[in-house]
């Protein structure tokens, strides 16, 4: 069952639950920044930090739905869900939920293709970054499905390949989340504090 060349199956197995384990954490990262930034600022804490929030949000975002790329990929030169689960199935192992899957995911997927080529990738000129969003109109749930997905068939391809399930680790999302708290206390202690109060 091995490749001829390049990575063994299980190294792509490992990859594949790695990409799908960061584009939960980026996403996830993206939703929590975004909805710790108050738009106007009038009550946020954490204003005076907006500039760097916004950049990090922005930032957390463009990673999750470039690992969701890699993991969706359709060429088969490359290490994604599709080249390993064709390459399972040559080798006689049942595949066909995960091939399912993927056709019933195919109009996110072509959302998810186009925002990585014309939005990120600035593989053409004719939308800006923002029309190419617009007009992809991909919504959370979309997002969120892609995501489940992705672990599902991750998880799926791993167990087919012979992988140990996965170590319990900590969440950095939620590590991330204290960390906002603890910033936006911090900032509404000093400004209880301040004279001009």
């Amino acid at each position: 069952m091995q490749y001829p060349r390049g990575e063994s199956i299980e190294a792509r197995g490992r990859t594949l639950r790695r990409l799908a384990r960061w584009a939960d954490t980026a996403i996830r990262s993206w939703k929590l920044i975004d909805a710790q930034t108050d738009v106007d600022g009038s009550k946020d804490f954490l204003n005076p930090h907006r500039p760097y929030l916004v950049v990090a949000a922005h930032g957390h975002r463009e990673l999750g739905l470039l690992y969701l790329n890699a993991l969706f990929e359709s060429r088969t030169d490359t290490v994604n869900i599709e080249a390993v689960r064709q390459h399972l199935q040559k080798h006689g192992f049942a595949t066909a939920t995960i091939k399912a899957d993927i056709n019933q995911h195919r109009d996110a997927l072509k959302k998810l293709y186009m925002l990585r080529g014309a939005a990120i990738g600035h593989r053409t000129g004719a939308r800006s970054y923002d029309e190419t969003f617009a007009a992809a109109r991909m919504t959370v749930d979309e997002l969120d499905s892609l995501l489940d997905f992705a672990s599902r068939s991750t998880s799926a391809l791993a167990k087919l390949i012979g992988l140990p399930p996965e170590p319990p680790r900590i969440d950095p999302v939620e590590n991330l989340d204290k960390m906002l708290q603890c910033l936006a206390d911090t900032e509404q202690r000093e400004r209880m504090a301040s004279p001009w109060n």
